[in-house]
């Protein structure tokens, strides 16, 4: 089994629009480097999200992008029950991540990354998480 993740909504809208260190945490999933998995709550916020007008994805974007990450995410239910953020949205990515025994949560939001961890799972930039996943492994 490879490293498990969950990416936070905010890190797989930045793939899709700008890029950069999300959109390589991204083509790590797509790649088949790291197993990344999601509720369906949470597509439903990405679906949500995605559509929001200061967005300027087109509908085919919008269709496009939820149709990778559905095929690509490992799709899960959860029953853990989990209110630690101090932004209650952000907790459905604890639960996932508790549910699935992740290895890292990976999340552009601060709310998330101010608590560093939950239950030993560690919560990281996509910045960090691409160090930690290149780091050699001696």
């Amino acid at each position: 089994m490879g490293t498990r993740i969950v990416l936070d909504t905010n890190v797989l809208i930045s793939a899709l629009g700008w890029g950069g260190k999300p959109e390589q945490c991204l083509e790590l999933v797509l790649d088949g480097d790291v197993d990344a998995y999601c509720t369906r709550s949470m597509l439903d916020e990405l679906s949500r999200v995605l559509e929001y007008d200061r967005f300027d994805f087109s509908d085919d974007e919008i269709q496009s992008f939820l149709a990778v990450v559905t095929a690509a995410f490992h799709v899960t239910d959860t029953d853990v029950n989990v209110t630690r953020s101090d932004d209650a949205d952000d907790d459905v990515f604890l639960e996932c991540a508790v549910a699935i025994d992740a290895d890292y949560v990976v999340s552009g939001d601060t709310h998330l990354l101010d608590l560093g961890s939950h239950d030993g799972i560690p919560i990281l930039s996509p910045a960090a998480f691409l160090e930690r996943v290149d780091a050699p492994s001696d």
